[in-house]
């Protein structure tokens, strides 16, 4: 059981390491776009644009990172038949 949690462990990192690394891009890029086409800060409607924006991106960076470590199903498979081998006794 060791293996397929640290297959899960690991499933849950690289989606919270996705959401939040391109949710930190996307809120940078947006307010840094805001501040250079009007040369201020975003107040209210710019500021609810970008939590917008910042929240898609999270969303679309967590599922592109689920859909990465989902395609790696063999791998779970494989511990799987690792750890069933290894708990059948031999038969001597």
């Amino acid at each position: 059981m060791g293996r397929i949690g640290r297959y899960f462990e690991t499933l849950f990192f690289a989606v919270a390491k996705g959401c939040l690394l391109t949710a930190l891009i996307a809120g940078v890029l947006a307010t840094a776009t805001v501040l250079l086409l009007t040369h201020r800060l975003p107040t209210t409607a710019d500021f609810t644009l970008i939590v917008v924006i910042v929240v898609l991106a999270g969303a679309f960076g967590s599922a592109i990172a689920l859909i990465w470590r989902m395609t790696h199903i063999p791998d779970i498979l494989h511990a799987v038949g690792q750890s069933s081998d290894r708990k059948r006794p031999s038969a001597s």
